[in-house]
């Protein structure tokens, strides 16, 4: 708290300055405004502080600002968003919710969508952020418009769309550890006005920043490519078909886990660190580095693909959108699970395939009568089979092989309406009804099988009521529900676990001030917090249980501000106060026993979070002008497991990143030169406690080291 509090002292105090001096001098200088932004954030256009939702907009101009950009870099861009990834799956926590079980068989607790179609699988995300017009992550439970698995939030990307007129861009970025990433797109009218079309592709590749001691590999590297295919089909003044196709392959190795020893703080032990079952076999473990010791060779790929079609037919009084999708994805791991050079155990391989189909009908009111409303069914179902085989488990001491089907669906109907009391007060309501089904068989190769199947019912709505005292002003005040189904832990034999649900109590300000020269939000919430969906590692196999309660209390702000024509500021900042209210955990490093975590704050939850970013422009009087943008990033210390172990934690940091871009008057090009993470810091984006079997080793993920480089780009 004291180290954040001069941060924010610093802040208010050169901002409030900054703006003070400003507006005294507006009577002399024309009027500098924040651009205005408009969201789809209630599923039709409007302006992102008309909207009573708490949402940041993220611009397509930001995915293209230089370095390459992915879901971890988004966190620095939004309140209460903490992203990390495991085994090349990307695990999103919004306000304290998020989920740990990295399995096809479990959902997130953040809903992501790219162009509308629901990414039931967190694989498929590494592929989306390209070619993006904006993003908008909505904060807090999204029950009634998305429905599932919104319980923390969504976050939904928007793509370019095909343009009449030809456009297109090509760039290249080359930096540190032999990066070069390519990127463009290119499109226009291809049959008169009437069919349009539009390309995008993105490469990158890059070595590791994480060596193996064993032979000199390099892990944590990247070798991506993604391309993505529009059409557009204006097939009369009321009718319009969009028709999407898109493929995205990323092979190396990604994410390497790094090892550290677990350290007790209570029992017999607490204190000393237990050493890991390779240690005790005579293992080199290059502990708390970033480094590993791998002698088995490591695999890795992902593929996925996946097709859309909508349909926007405006029948006059209202306009009917179809929506319909079709994804496939393959995931295979090879792992060296023993973390030293000694051939003790491995996962080889764990190989995962899926396949979801998606149908969305909405009807929505047109006008701008008092009354605006709309209707919408949705339908989604996936299914897929994965293996696994534990090498030589040392349980065992031998094969630990398996096998695992799976089958989902989910059924909702839903319907929202905002009525106009007056010009200033506006009264919003919806309900949402969810039905979601599963089911799984599952095998210990040969010795038995199972099978199992459970359904769960979910009613979520939503109230809200906002006030608007003048244009610059939006009062809000807002409860809500967010449910997200219940499920199989694959590979766990267990019973099925508990859904979980939240309540969400939040009142919001919106504002323009100093002649629209300052934009601040501020949101303040309690969300009620039940069933959580806590996932562990216990012996060998992982176990979920569900928690009974934890209450989740909260303060996020975040602004923009234009300060001179050449300077603006901009920036957010998170107070979460999220803690189990009631909670026996059966903790594994005790035996089992059970340990009361009540109190105890929820995993992947900082207390305090800041980002803040300047841009200052300069002209160069005969060439153009060169921006120079800073930002800098806080966040106080995360655990990673109920028990709030340190040893499992991560500690506050410090970001810096840093670029400069020059942007000549003559043609269409843009020079870029970044750098992230300026200060080096080891980052972990994600903990978590290996199994009792392998001696509870502290399994991480590091964000990426320093980077630096430079991009070019053209457009036209």
């Amino acid at each position: 708290m004291r180290a954040y509090g001069w941060r924010v002292r610093l802040l208010m105090s050169v901002a409030l300055s900054a703006i003070s001096a400003s507006a005294a001098k507006s009577a002399e200088a024309p009027p500098l405004q924040v651009e205005e932004v408009i969201v789809t954030a209630e599923r039709r256009e409007a302006s992102l502080q008309d909207t009573p939702i708490a949402v940041t907009s993220i611009s397509g101009a930001q995915f293209n600002a230089g370095p390459p950009v992915d879901m971890r870099s988004l966190q620095y861009l939004a309140p209460s968003l903490q992203v990390g990834e495991w085994f090349g799956k990307t695990m999103v926590t919004l306000r304290g919710i998020g989920n740990d079980q990295v399995g096809i068989s479990a959902d997130p607790g953040v809903a992501v969508h790219v162009d509308g179609v629901y990414m039931a699988q967190r694989a498929y995300l590494s592929g989306a952020l390209y070619d993006i017009q904006r993003a908008e992550v909505l904060r807090g439970p999204q029950g009634t418009l998305y429905g599932r698995n919104a319980t923390g939030g969504v976050t939904n990307f928007i793509t370019r769309d095909p343009t009449v007129e030809p456009q297109g861009y090509a760039g290249v970025t080359v930096g540190n550890y032999d990066l070069v990433s390519v990127q463009g797109a290119f499109g226009g009218a291809l049959v008169g006005e009437t069919l349009l079309g539009r390309v995008a592709f993105k490469t990158k590749k890059h070595d590791g920043y994480t060596p193996n001691l064993f032979n000199g590999q390099r892990y944590d590297d990247a070798d991506e490519s993604s391309v993505r295919a529009k059409l557009k089909w204006l097939a009369g003044e009321r009718l319009t078909v969009d028709l999407q196709a898109d493929y995205h392959k990323a092979g190396g190795f990604g994410s390497i886990l790094v090892v550290d020893r677990f350290v007790p703080e209570s029992g017999p032990g607490a204190g000393v660190p237990i050493p890991t079952f390779s240690e005790t076999q005579g293992g080199l473990v290059p502990y708390g580095r970033r480094a590993v010791n791998h002698n088995d060779e490591l695999h890795s790929f992902t593929k996925a693909k996946g097709v859309s079609a909508k349909v926007t037919w405006d029948l006059g009084p209202a306009t009917l959108t179809s929506l319909t999708s079709y994804r496939k994805l393959r995931s295979y791991l090879s792992y060296d699970t023993d973390d030293s050079q000694l051939p003790l155990a491995k996962f080889d391989p764990a190989d995962e395939r899926t396949h979801q189909t998606t149908q969305e009908f909405d009807l929505a009111s047109n006008g701008n009568g008092p009354l605006r409303w709309i209707l919408g069914a949705f339908y989604w179902r996936e299914q897929g089979d994965a293996s696994l085989l534990i090498g030589q488990a040392p349980v065992l001491g031998g094969n630990l092989p398996l096998q695992a089907k799976i089958g989902s669906s989910s059924y909702a109907v839903f319907g929202e309406a905002t009525f106009e009391v007056s010009d200033r007060l506006k009264v919003t309501g919806g309900l949402r009804y969810n039905r979601d089904e599963k089911k799984i068989a599952e095998c210990f190769v040969p010795l038995f099988c199972s099978s199992d199947r459970e359904g769960w019912d979910s009613l979520t709505p939503r109230g809200t009521i906002t006030f608007q005292p003048n244009d610059d002003l939006t009062l809000y005040a807002t409860v809500s529900r967010g449910f997200k189904a219940g499920g199989f832990n694959i590979f766990g034999f267990q019973a099925p676990y508990d859904p979980e649900k939240v309540t969400n109590y939040e009142a919001g300000l919106k504002s323009q001030l100093f002649d629209r020269r300052l934009q601040a939000n501020f949101a303040v919430f309690r969300m009620d917090y039940s069933g959580l969906q806590v996932f562990q590692v216990a012996n060998l196999l992982p176990v979920v249980t569900n928690a009974a309660s934890a209450t989740i209390d909260g303060v996020e702000s975040d602004f923009k501000a234009r300060l001179t024509p050449n300077f603006s500021i901009d920036g957010n900042a998170t107070y979460l106060k999220a803690q189990y209210d009631d909670y026996d955990f059966p903790d594994p490093t005790l035996g089992n026993a059970v340990v009361d975590v009540s109190g105890r704050t929820l995993t992947a939850t900082p207390k305090w979070a800041l980002n803040l970013g300047a841009e200052f422009e300069l002209p160069l009087e005969g060439w153009g002008r060169a921006i120079l943008r800073g930002e800098y990033s806080y966040k106080s210390r995360m655990y990673f497991r109920p028990t709030n172990d340190r040893s499992t934690s991560q500690g506050g940091y410090d970001l810096f990143n840093a670029r400069l871009t020059l942007v000549p008057d003559a043609g269409h090009w843009t020079f870029i030169a970044w750098g992230q993470n300026l200060t080096d810091e080891d980052v972990y984006g994600k903990r978590q406690l290996g199994a009792g079997a392998y001696g509870f080793p502290v399994l991480s993920q590091f964000l990426p080291p320093r980077t630096y480089g430079v991009t070019a780009q053209f457009e036209f």
